[in-house]
C-alpha cells in the first residue's frame, strides 16, 4: 500500500515567517526566542532550548527529559553550548544565520537544527524541500554488504549524508518505525533500519505500509 512522501527528520515533522533578530545583538536574539528543533538527529524526541541572559539555560524534549546548559557567542555567528544531565556533558557549536526567509541555529557535525518557535512549521516544510532535492537514492542492500564487510568505508560513505529509501513498515513505535525491504524466514523484518519521525506522523501510518523516507 502506497503512502505519501515522510521525511525522517529526527525531532520532529511545518504563519509567515517574522522578522525576529533583527536589529540588536546575537545574544539578544537568542534569549528573547524559544528555540524549536526542526531536525534534531542526535536528541529525540523533539527538542527545545530556552537561552537566559546570564549565559545558561535548559534543552528540554517533549516527553519532559532534558538538562541544564551553559552558553557563550563568539566571532557574531557562532554559539557554543555544553549541555549537562546527571548522566552526560555534550558540547554543540551552533551557526546563527539570518538570511531574507530563514533564522537558524545548526549544528552541522551533529545534523541539528533550531529555529525560533514561531517560525517552526514554515521553517520545517523549508528544510523538508532541502533535504528532498539533495537526496540520493539509498539501495540499502549494498550498504548493509559494505557495512558487514569494512565498518569504516559504510561511515566514510553513507553515515551523515541525506538519503531517499522506499521500504516497508515492519513495526511502529514511540518515535519510530521499523523499516525493511524484505521479510525474515520468521515474517519479521530482515536487515531493517529505525527511522525516527515524529508520533503525529506515525499515528498516520499502519503496519504492512510502504512509505519513502527521507533523512540522515
Amino acid at each position: 500500500m502506497k503512502k505519501p512522501l515522510a521525511l525522517m527528520l529526527s525531532a520532529a515533522f511545518m504563519v509567515s515567517l517574522a522578522a525576529c533578530g533583527s536589529g540588536g545583538s546575537l545574544e539578544d536574539t537568542l534569549v528573547s526566542e524559544d528555540w524549536q528543533a526542526v531536525m534534531d538527529y542526535s536528541l529525540t524526541p523533539e527538542h527545545t532550548i530556552v537561552f537566559r541572559e546570564d549565559g545558561t539555560g535548559t534543552m528540554t524534549s517533549s516527553n519532559g527529559s532534558g538538562g541544564d546548559i551553559v552558553w557563550e557567542t563568539s566571532d557574531g555567528s557562532t554559539v557554543n553550548v555544553e549541555y549537562s544531565t546527571d548522566k552526560t556533558v555534550k558540547n554543540y557549536t551552533f551557526e546563527y544565520t539570518n538570511e531574507a526567509d530563514s533564522i537558524r541555529l545548526t549544528d552541522h557535525g551533529q545534523h541539528m537544527i533550531f529555529v525560533p518557535a514561531e517560525n517552526y512549521e514554515s521553517e520545517t516544510e523549508a528544510v523538508k524541500a532541502e533535504m528532498l532535492e539533495s537526496a540520493q537514492a539509498l539501495d540499502w542492500e549494498s550498504a548493509y554488504q559494505i557495512k558487514l564487510d569494512n565498518e569504516a568505508k559504510f561511515q566514510e560513505e553513507y553515515v551523515g549524508q541525506i538519503w531517499k529509501w522506499t521500504a516497508r513498515i515492519f513495526e511502529i513505535g514511540d518515535g519510530y518505525c521499523k523499516m525493511a525491504n524484505e521479510a525474515s524466514s520468521l515474517g519479521g523484518a530482515n536487515n531493517a533500519i529505525y527511522v525516527y519521525m515524529s508520533n503525529s506522523d506515525l499515528a498516520n501510518l499502519h503496519n504492512g505500509d510502504e512509505i519513502t523516507v527521507v533523512g540522515i
